[in-house]
């Protein structure tokens, strides 16, 4: 039973985990472009 009310807050987490996640790739790839912008 203690698995089952576990496992909402597990979730949670990690759908913010995933979320940061995706937001520091996208961060992460606009960084990349400005540095390609800067050496064509």
């Amino acid at each position: 039973m203690s698995q089952s009310s576990f496992s909402p807050q597990y979730y949670e987490i990690l759908q913010q985990i995933k979320e940061f996640d995706e937001s520091y790739k996208d961060k992460s790839i606009e960084e990349a472009n400005k540095q390609s912008d800067q050496f064509p």
